[in-house]
């Protein structure tokens, strides 16, 4: 394919890359976004009377297949650029190849059909520019006899980093020695935004994973030649952290907006208690802390009961473990405690030897409930999962909190402490 680039004002550019329309299980979510991206970029050309955009590769991010609702997002984003500058230079990245290692078949081929795109599909020269799309078995050796001051890639170039934390091996081929001749060489492919030397990866369009955790530095780039390239974010992007829950819970309004992706580390102990506080926080509900302390705590107490008991009696057609597991298991429960108290020493001892051995048969473990259950210590742990559960139930009549939500918390009190499973 031949392209006349000639005509194109190359005087002030946006350059942007790696939007992957289609990642994520072609997910509409990843889609609109990166529709609502290109809005963004068209916009900020508009206000500065851009007219040229560099597109440095990976448009698609499925190599082998496309998906029909992602066709539709990606030939609209096209169509909005298209409509929107009077040239569009988009270079093949490895993603939009069907086949890695050639770029006879790509995922694209409708760019060439809107006149105001040249897709750009083998080493490109114009003027003072170098287009080079993602290069293929030795082509990384042509690199070196490029004379153009100014190159524009997709390239996997060796000793950058993939993304935060792992960086890419020399393993023989494109290296940054390749650009002697260039004063700026500005690269699509690896999405952390990072520059050595005369060579910069402008960063992805916006964090797309958890590879991209805390790393903002997303957007677009404006430059001009013989001038330093001014980057932007996205507004709009969205982001991913890792917080532990203890911190999350102290302002989670400040650290936590709908459109950012959080892995929580659980750094403390958890009860119904802390799922409780950490909703109220995240609804500015401070306020329900300590109805949520007085409904959680006892309910959470009520709840381990019923574990107790149902590791003894459990029916393991329902519960999915044997019967007495627990006590093959060797754990010292409420429910075991209670048992001791009220056993003579001859049966305390039964008990102790049967406690953690996990040989015992199913009439032995027949023997140790009845022991259990005659002694009253079943009924006693009854009452007390009675009286936790009517505890926490009582704390949700504090008038500050909805009617709605008070039913909902009184019914999971009921599901936790009349459970079966």
């Amino acid at each position: 394919m031949t392209i006349n680039l000639d005509a194109v004002d190359f005087s002030k550019t946006i350059v942007i890359t790696d939007l992957h329309y289609g990642m994520r299980n072609n997910s509409k979510q990843h889609n609109t976004w990166c529709t609502e991206f290109l809005e963004f970029v068209m916009a900020r050309a508009k206000e500065l009377n851009i007219r040229t955009l560099l597109f440095l590769g990976d448009w698609s991010h499925n190599r082998n297949n496309v998906n029909i609702s992602t066709l539709n997002y990606s030939h609209n984003g096209m169509k909005l650029l298209n409509n929107s500058f009077d040239n569009v230079i988009m270079l093949l990245g490895n993603h939009d190849l069907y086949f890695r290692d050639t770029l006879e078949l790509h995922s694209i081929p409708y760019a060439q059909d809107f006149p105001n795109i040249h897709l750009i599909d083998k080493i490109t020269t114009v003027k003072d520019f170098c287009f080079v799309p993602w290069l293929v078995g030795d082509d990384y050796k042509k690199i070196q006899t490029i004379k153009q001051p100014y190159l524009f890639c997709h390239a996997e170039i060796a000793k950058f980093r993939m993304n935060a934390h792992v960086e890419m091996p020399d393993h023989g081929g494109l290296n940054a020695e390749h650009f002697q001749h260039q004063k700026l060489v500005f690269s699509g492919h690896f999405h952390k935004r990072q520059r050595k030397g005369n060579i910069c990866y402008i960063g992805n369009a916006f964090p797309h994973n958890y590879a991209d955790v805390f790393d903002d530095d997303r957007g677009l780039m404006i430059w001009s030649p013989g001038e330093e390239p001014i980057f932007e974010k996205w507004p709009g992007a969205p982001k991913y952290r890792v917080y532990n829950l203890t911190e999350a819970l102290q302002d989670p309004t400040s650290l936590i907006d709908n459109k950012t992706f959080v892995r929580i580390t659980v750094d403390c102990d958890l009860t119904y208690e802390r799922p409780l506080h950490f909703g109220a926080a995240l609804a500015g509900r401070s306020d329900l802390f300590k109805t949520f302390s007085n409904y959680g705590l006892p309910l959470g107490e009520a709840f381990q009961l019923r574990d107790d008991l149902l590791g003894v009696f459990g029916d393991p057609t329902i519960t999915g473990k044997p019967s007495g597991d627990d006590l093959r298991e060797g754990k010292r429960t409420v429910l075991i405690a209670l048992t001791m108290e009220q056993l003579t020493v001859n049966q305390q001892q039964t008990l102790e030897q049967a406690l953690g051995d996990p040989t015992i048969s199913e009439q032995q473990i027949d023997e140790l409930q009845r022991l259990i259950r005659d002694c009253g210590a079943v009924d006693r742990v009854e009452k007390l999962i009675t009286e936790l559960g009517a505890q926490a139930i009582s704390a949700l009549q504090d008038p500050k909190l909805d009617t709605k939500i008070a039913t909902a918390l009184e019914q999971m009190a009921i599901i936790a402490t009349q459970r079966s499973l």
